[in-house]
């Protein structure tokens, strides 16, 4: 068993193929986030965007993860029906 001093000598939490097989699990035509990408715009990089993305998390993972990342938004979508009953959402 390998003893680490510290997270930035880990080795990687993510790899390129966690991203790829998490990218297709992922549900397409959905909103967008706050910095408006929506899923399929990373459903279709290639090999290098994933290493990039990977390589981001686990830097995230072994330094400090982004305020921005902890905060995003949800919107209520009217249905239709009643606009004040919460069951029409």
């Amino acid at each position: 068993m390998m003893c680490y001093g510290s997270l930035a000598h880990m080795p990687p939490f993510f790899t390129s193929d966690d991203i790829c097989i998490g990218l297709k699990k992922l549900a397409s035509r959905k909103a967008s986030d706050l910095q408006c990408i929506k899923v399929e715009m990373l459903k279709w990089t290639g090999k290098e965007a994933h290493a990039w993305i990977s390589d981001m998390f686990n830097h995230a993972l072994q330094h400090d993860m982004p305020l921005e990342w902890t905060t995003n938004w949800i919107k209520p979508l009217h249905k239709g029906g009643d606009i004040y009953n919460v069951n029409d959402y």
